[in-house]
């Protein structure tokens, strides 16, 4: 199975937080748009307005959303489109985080905010091959508020959220903004049972020029690595993916404080029995 994935943090944040959201917010879905994938995951579309806008334009170029009555915040302002000529839905869920951030902490707004996960199983109409897709944006970090507790928490709340929606071994891709630096033990928990995508792309970038690779903006600099895309490990899978950064010339300009991320992925699974014979001729 081939597709291609957009998911992007549009820093949606309403005035007087940030002026002028709007139109950066049409941008990123004309850019996005534009390059045609078959899932546009969004985060941080915090205005139920901003994520009617997002939702109507796509429409009008061939995507259809995945629960247009809980856009916006009430789906912790995560966003989901697929190519409605190539995918139907045949399940969706909306999993709030039980584990976050104290509520009291209203400048930080995590603990407000209804941040969790949002799942669909997609079949491919061609074909009728399935996959599951979800996308999540986790807790965020606050100087010295690392909250990493409670991000391998909520990890273990989407992961949970996923397997209810569904049990059968279809390929799990997860996308979204995690909050975590590669270096972070988090990303090791996730990586023992998710395959990251994005990692020869970062590992090369880095090689190349350290201070200008990353997803998110520190300052002028994009500088920290927060965004992914993982599939879940399962036996009989082979899974690539080929990755390329939507930039912004500066910290939103002319799109997001956060760049976006697409990846076009090739997942193949072999049967048990075709794994046997793979084994005994001495293939990997």
């Amino acid at each position: 199975m081939d597709c291609r994935l957009i998911t992007w943090n549009l820093h949606g944040l309403p005035a007087p937080a940030r002026f002028g959201v709007a139109t950066h917010l049409r941008r990123a879905a004309e850019e996005v748009c534009r390059r045609s994938p078959d899932m546009i995951l969004f985060q941080e579309v915090w205005s139920k307005s901003h994520a009617k806008d997002i939702v109507e334009y796509c429409r009008s170029r061939g995507y259809a959303p995945a629960q247009t009555e809980q856009g916006g915040r009430s789906t912790g302002g995560l966003v989901f489109l697929y190519k409605a000529a190539n995918w139907s839905v045949n399940k969706s869920v909306f999993s709030v985080f039980k584990r976050h951030a104290s509520p009291f902490f209203i400048w930080q707004g995590d603990g407000i905010s209804g941040k969790g996960v949002l799942a669909l199983v997609l079949t491919r109409v061609k074909n009728g091959a399935a996959v599951v897709v979800a996308t999540t944006h986790l807790q965020s970090q606050y100087g010295n508020y690392h909250y990493s507790e409670v991000r391998r928490a909520q990890i273990k709340e989407l992961e949970v959220a996923i397997e209810a929606l569904a049990p059968t071994a279809l390929p799990i891709i997860l996308a979204g903004d995690f909050n975590t630096m590669p270096a972070d033990p988090v990303y090791s928990l996730l990586e023992q049972q998710w395959f990251d995508l994005t990692s020869e792309y970062r590992l090369g970038c880095e090689q190349e020029s350290p201070a200008f690779c990353g997803t998110y903006f520190n300052d002028s600099l994009p500088n920290q690595w927060l965004d992914y895309v993982f599939v879940k490990r399962a036996p009989g899978l082979k899974v690539n993916g080929t990755v390329e950064l939507i930039r912004n010339r500066r910290k939103d300009d002319p799109f997001s404080d956060h760049q976006g991320l697409q990846v076009d992925i090739s997942i193949t699974i072999s049967s048990p029995l075709t794994r046997v014979f793979r084994q005994l001729l001495g293939e990997n």
